[in-house]
């Protein structure tokens, strides 16, 4: 169950996706997560949910993996779903924001699949380094972004070890009343925050012990755009267009 989480793991392979220079995969989510949030067309939605699905089929990722990464969110997407309906959003409405929340951790998903946690801060650090002249501390800002995408695994982990404790002690997550319910998240959650922060906490130690610098941190290799880097980035652009375009001249879809 543990090596079933896609999101914040990194999948050793030999894709297209794999081989593309870091700075084009930061780029083009970027690009993506601008074209959610312009979308507002259902079918449009549909397109881009079945363009990330086929980007997971080319990752070859299984369908228990990818169905197990999209469980994680089930109850936060049914409960979307019902607020919506309190508040009298047009279920039309609903299906684009719960297709919208999707396609941000397929994306998000595919970009952690494929991109090594070095590599990621490598991109962050070099799309973000227009920062600098503001007095941004890109370097920080960039391993912190990292640090955090590589924790949601480890949190994840501790929260399965935590659960699978706490019910060999009785407790019953599934089959107790809302009452019950709440105690076992109060249970489970308090105890993940303290082991996320001594996990925060060791690797902060080790990084002092290596005298670890932001300010003086440098790569052994570099990562050169290709023809296939300006293919991809020029594509997410030409979506754009072509979804703005959409939003503004075609109202209904």
């Amino acid at each position: 169950m543990l090596n079933n989480l896609v999101l914040g793991r990194y999948k050793e392979n030999k894709t297209f996706i794999h081989n593309l220079n870091p700075v084009t995969k930061v780029i083009s989510l970027l690009l993506f997560v601008l074209i959610i949030f312009i979308n507002n067309k259902l079918l449009l939605s549909f397109f881009l949910l079945g363009f990330s699905l086929y980007l997971f089929y080319t990752l070859k990722v299984t369908v228990y993996e990818y169905l197990v990464n999209i469980k994680n969110i089930s109850y936060f997407l049914i409960s979307l779903l019902f607020i919506n309906l309190i508040f009298k959003v047009s279920l039309y409405n609903s299906l684009v924001m719960i297709i919208e929340i999707i396609l941000l951790i397929n994306y998000s998903s595919i970009f952690t699949l494929t991109t090594k946690p070095t590599d990621i801060t490598y991109g962050l650090e070099y799309v973000l380094s227009p920062l600098k002249t503001l007095n941004v501390p890109v370097s920080k800002v960039s391993y912190s972004i990292s640090f955090a995408l590589r924790f949601i695994p480890i949190i994840y982990e501790q929260t399965i070890k935590i659960m699978r404790s706490q019910a060999s002690r009785g407790m019953d997550y599934y089959n107790s009343n809302i009452k019950g319910k709440i105690e076992s998240l109060k249970t489970m959650i308090i105890p993940m925050f303290i082991l996320s922060i001594k996990r925060a906490d060791v690797l902060s130690d080790a990084l002092e012990v290596r005298n670890f610098n932001f300010n003086s941190r440098t790569y052994y290799s570099n990562n050169k755009m290709k023809r296939n880097d300006y293919l991809v980035i020029g594509g997410h652009i030409l979506l754009l267009v072509i979804i703005i375009g959409i939003e503004v001249f075609v109202w209904d879809i």
